[in-house]
């Protein structure tokens, strides 16, 4: 086909598609002989014209970047193709041949050889094009029949993934950018066994997914008990690859809800498993720890019964673990270099600090972030036994605890779940008040965002009857993604930084 290109009013048009405002000293196709040279100013070429969104994009060096409203994307040479905003060698797959997404997503196609569009941040699929997303800056969406206890936002903005569990077998969807069902992909567990996806991360273009599975019946079927963890492609969502981590026969429960990943390529996965011949769950906590070459082995953190890992992080060249025994709540350091071969499987730690933070009896550490010099946490403490409040402190050497006052919304317990931080770097936080009621769908939502440095109130939020929540992230456009909900339908709430959600009933 005859490519054409001309100048008109400032503006290039290619192929007949007008593009953005050029300050041109050479034009040329991509693919031509001669080097492409541009100098791309944003939308008006006054001196004054704001930066292009195309700023710093090359497309790899094989395309250019235009600009669609004010969306980037690339139009990629002869002998490559468009993947978000980079242009690889080859021909786009058969099925994509012609599908442009509008300029707003990038077409992939799936193993059934069914062309789709991967939508931008801003835009949701329909049918081979990507339109505006209709659910504005704040949204929230019921995902029916899925407790979700994992969420992410996919690295290119295109995608949000939630994790969790739908009658025996663990899940994975991919949802749209309001929340809309994409596809989903079932994992379930070995024979006889109900499984639970709960952490999602991505790793070089990889999805990675992690959960445990236990016996449906362990009275009946006592088979194995353990974590797994699969591989996903994202684009589309198809899985790669499952492993089964077993920890063994003989538990009745197995949750693995934390992970860390350590400088030597090694996963740490730190939960409890339990048993209850006598009638009564005794807690053990384990790290399943799973090497590069997916070889596995499972390390006991301390050896009291009642006690569990809540929490996992890497950072400062170590893997930081939190829990509770019977009698303290700890935060401790490993090297993430171990030694499986040791019956401990994880080694020593380096540090073992017992959580005592001030005002406070006692504290339960569900998450753990980095900070510094220092850690942030979040969990549930107390003053004065029974009751629990929601509580955020910091941690370093330099200057021990810092524990602003706690939070409590409720009559019953309040505690937090999880925590991410916001694009500005508060401490962002999910969990559930009057969570020590029957019904889980009667729990309190609660949300919170702390300023930076002080960890001083930027704003709270009291959500009654919306089951409680367990997870939060941050979204490619800095958007903050809340799960909340039960065991049947679970609600995805897409909330602002600056505290604005959406109306709750």
């Amino acid at each position: 086909m005859e490519e054409r290109e001309a100048v008109i009013g400032g503006r290039l048009a290619l192929g007949g598609r007008l593009g953005p405002c050029f300050d041109c000293m050479e034009v040329r196709r991509p693919g031509a002989a001669a080097l492409v040279l541009w100098a791309a100013v944003a939308a008006g070429c006054g001196d004054d014209a704001a930066p292009s969104p195309c700023a710093g994009i090359d497309c790899s060096g094989h395309g250019v970047c235009f600009v669609s409203e004010t969306t980037p994307y690339c139009d990629c040479a002869r002998g490559y193709h468009a993947e978000g905003l980079a242009c690889l060698p080859g021909d786009p797959p058969a099925a994509c041949r012609g599908v442009a997404c509008s300029g707003h997503g990038t077409c992939v196609a799936t193993s059934t050889g069914v062309a789709v569009c991967e939508c931008f941040s801003g835009y949701v699929p329909a049918g081979p094009t990507c339109v505006p997303a209709p659910c504005g800056a704040v949204w929230r969406k019921t995902i029916p029949g899925l407790a979700v206890w994992g969420v992410a936002a996919a690295p290119t903005g295109t995608s949000i993934f939630v994790a969790g569990n739908m009658g025996a077998d663990a899940v994975v969807m991919q949802l749209d950018a309001c929340g809309g069902l994409v596809r989903q992909q079932p994992l379930p567990g070995p024979a006889d066994t109900w499984a639970i996806a709960t952490r999602l991360l991505f790793v070089d273009g990889t999805m990675h997914v992690f959960g445990s599975y236990e016996p449906w019946n362990p009275s009946t079927t006592p088979t194995d008990s353990g974590a797994f963890h699969a591989l996903f492609d994202c684009s589309p969502l198809e899985l790669l690859e499952g492993r089964e981590l077993s920890v063994g026969a003989g538990w009745s429960r197995a949750w693995f809800s934390s992970v860390a990943r350590g400088a030597d390529g090694s996963w740490w996965l730190g939960g409890y498993m339990t048993r209850d011949d006598a009638g009564t769950p005794e807690y053990h906590a384990r790290v399943v720890r799973e090497d590069a070459d997916g070889s596995h082995c499972v390390g006991v953190p301390t050896a009291d019964p009642g006690a569990w890992v809540e929490g996992a992080a890497a950072f400062d060249g170590r893997i930081w673990l939190s829990g509770v025994t019977p009698t303290d709540s700890y935060l401790r350091s490993y090297p993430p270099a171990g030694a499986p071969a040791e019956a401990s499987c994880i080694g020593e730690p380096e540090r073992d600090l017992v959580l005592r933070p001030p005002a406070l009896s006692w504290f339960f550490p569900s998450a753990i972030l980095e900070d510094g010099d220092g850690v942030l946490m979040v969990g549930e403490g107390s003053g004065a036994l029974p009751s629990g409040v929601a509580v955020r402190l910091r941690w370093s050497e330099s200057e021990g605890w810092v524990a602003p006052a706690p939070w409590d919304p409720t009559a019953g317990y309040d505690r937090f779940a999880d925590a991410v931080r916001a694009p500005d770097g508060a401490l962002c936080a999910a969990g559930a008040g009057d969570y020590a009621s029957e019904t889980l769908e009667e729990y309190d939502g609660l949300f919170a965002c702390y300023e930076p440095g002080s960890l001083a109130v930027r704003f709270e939020h009291d959500w009654p009857g919306t089951g409680g929540c367990s997870q939060v992230a941050v979204d490619q456009a800095g958007g903050l993604l809340v799960v909340c909900g039960g065991w049947v339908d679970t609600e995805l709430i897409r909330c602002r930084p600056t505290g604005e959600c959406p109306a709750m009933p």
